[in-house]
């Protein structure tokens, strides 16, 4: 904890100006002073209070009273360095062994999706704060922020956690007094209700994962084997081509339907999780998003297509490999390649309103409650630690059991 002197002249051998100290004429600096001592480290410094006297008596009110809060004295740096110091810090902080990836690249070889969001926010908010201090940013000056942008309410709300974990950070670094988006409301976002498929959506979503399609009316110039590099004179024509889907997009949707597990944790999935003999499919803690541990029991479903892979590498090499997924996939595929597979499979299969990989998830979890299951076992099954999140979240209200609810009015 800091102490502070009355406001002094600060001596300086090359100072501008000079002033009597003490009875004593000296060189000193412009404007006044304040004298500190720090009891834990036992050292003395000078720190710059204003140019008038009643500025350097105001400044010291200040500094006291943010000691006696514990805020204690901040560095002056800019936004930019804390910024970058900061997405620094949240890099090495995914450490090996946590439920993220130790650097920007994700479990399968990806840049982190969460690291390249706050990466991309924090260039912008660079660019909207540039030139200012850290601790010079007030609660005014976010507002001013906020409602200058034509933005959704989700966008604001993410800028404004990016915002509030930059300056706790940086009051832990002693680069900010205090936090100034404890102020700022949270906006309202648009609810939306979770989306659900029937058996017979669901089975045309499986077949479109899995069998050729046809896409009609491509156009361009084809080649017509000229040894300038693929060059024609050719005239633009019309022509229809068959595609296959890709061979890990059938398992990945079944087991997703099926356990109800996330993305993430279906790209990383590993032969030492699953138990063939047993039935059931074991992550530990450490290996989940939000530390819970799984224990799935398998559907036959999931049986059979997990049997199916492990005689693929049986056949493929003595040696298990790591991943369940390398069985059909001998490089793991990226996040944004499965999104990206996954919307031409659903626009295939003629669901509309359209469903995301995630909305996954959210079918496995409004079955298993429509079925009676109990709220504690969906939660131990789909890794769920908040009641209100599952039921908020991810329960969806099907047509058929709004009927039957009405019926019984």
């Amino acid at each position: 904890m800091r102490t502070y002197s009355a406001p002094l002249r600060r001596p300086d051998k090359r100072g501008a100006q000079t002033a009597v100290v003490s009875g004593k004429r000296i060189r000193c600096y412009r404007g006044w002073s304040l004298r500190w001592y720090d009891r834990a480290t036992k050292q003395r410094g000078w720190e710059y209070a204003g140019e008038s006297i009643d500025d350097a008596r105001a400044r010291k009110r200040e500094l006291e009273v943010r000691e006696a809060r514990g805020e204690g004295h901040v560095e002056e740096v800019s936004f930019e360095q804390a910024a970058d110091e900061f997405l620094a810090w949240k890099r090495g902080e995914l450490a090996p062994g946590s439920a993220a990836p130790s650097s920007d690249q994700g479990w399968s070889g990806e840049p982190s999706r969460h690291l390249e969001e706050l990466h991309r926010k924090l260039e912008g908010l660079k660019d909207a704060f540039h030139g200012r201090k850290l601790s010079e940013i007030t609660g005014r000056d976010l507002e001013r922020y906020f409602s200058g942008r034509d933005v959704a309410a989700r966008t604001r709300n993410i800028e404004r956690t990016i915002l509030r974990g930059l300056f706790r950070w940086g009051r832990r670094h002693r680069y900010a007094a205090g936090d100034p988006t404890e102020d700022l409301p949270k906006w309202r976002e648009p609810r939306h209700e979770a989306r659900t498929i029937s058996r017979e959506e669901e089975a045309a979503l499986l077949d479109a994962c899995r069998q050729e399609y046809r896409i009609q009316g491509i156009t361009g110039k084809r080649n017509a084997r000229s040894r300038q590099g693929g060059a024609t004179k050719k005239a633009g024509e019309s022509w229809s081509q068959t595609f296959t889907p890709p061979p890990w997009l059938y398992p990945l949707v079944l087991l997703a339907l099926r356990t109800a597990l996330r993305l993430g944790s279906l790209l990383r999935l590993e032969w030492r999780h699953v138990n063939l003999e047993r039935k059931t499919i074991h992550i530990p803690a450490v290996e989940t998003k939000n530390q819970a541990e799984l224990s799935i029991p398998m559907h036959r479903g999931v049986e059979q297509v997990l049997s199916s892979l492990r005689a693929q590498v049986s056949q493929k090499s003595k040696l298990l490999s790591l991943r369940v997924i390398d069985a059909v996939a001998p490089r793991p595929p990226l996040r944004r390649t499965v999104a990206r597979v996954f919307t031409g499979a659903v626009r295939r299969a003629k669901l509309n309103p359209p469903i995301t990989f995630h909305g996954l998830r959210k079918i496995a979890a409004t079955r298993m409650l429509q079925g009676g299951v109990d709220l504690k076992t969906v939660m131990a099954i789909g890794g769920w630690t908040d009641p209100a999140t599952l039921l908020r979240l991810y329960a969806a209200a099907t047509p058929e059991a709004k009927i039957a609810a009405v019926a019984k009015l």
